[in-house]
């Protein structure tokens, strides 16, 4: 079996005894792969109840509706901004080896200096939703043929608020890139 790096947000961890409170958790699989998961932290943001106390929630199967268009004038103000962008925050860090969540929290981060109550209950759908998948990551094989595959998607003036067109790509080889 190979041996468990926790990578923290100030700290590097080489001790396997002592995890750090919040990291990702990167191994080598029996099978020659690196794994790169945030489970500790999902676990963390599902915990804490002045985030969301979501521990007892049921999963959800998708990060958000497939054809929920937020705008910034939608709903009531939220009483405490603050909890919103803490937890949009914690979110964009869990991003990077949750390529899934990223299209969802990209745009939840458009509303943080004015979050309103359809904003944060698309915001605990998320949560619901990597509750469901927590050992989710990035797996990038040992073995590489060096061949390149790029995607792109658009969708023309689908900005309620900017009506810009929204744009993402990816890059692939064995395993995500960009």
């Amino acid at each position: 079996m190979g041996r468990t790096l926790y990578v923290g947000l100030t700290n590097l961890y080489m001790d396997l005894n002592k995890p750090p409170e919040i990291g990702f958790t990167h191994f080598q699989s029996p099978f020659r792969k690196l794994v790169i998961n945030g489970q500790k932290l999902i676990v963390l943001f599902l915990q804490r109840p002045k985030d969301s106390g979501l521990t007892g929630a049921h999963p959800d199967k998708f990060p958000m509706e497939q054809n929920l268009k937020l705008a910034p004038i939608d709903g009531a103000l939220l009483d405490d901004p603050t909890k919103y962008r803490r937890l949009v925050g914690r979110l964009i860090y869990l991003t990077v080896i949750r390529p899934d969540i990223l299209f969802s929290i990209r745009t939840l981060s458009q509303f943080m200096h004015e979050p309103r109550k359809p904003h944060w209950d698309a915001t605990l759908r998320i949560l619901k939703y990597i509750k469901g998948t927590p050992g989710q990551g990035l797996l990038f094989p040992v073995s590489n043929n060096l061949e390149l595959k790029a995607f792109c998607d658009s969708d023309w003036g689908g900005c309620r608020a900017t009506k810009r067109s929204v744009t993402g790509y990816c890059v692939l080889g064995n395993s995500l890139i960009s």
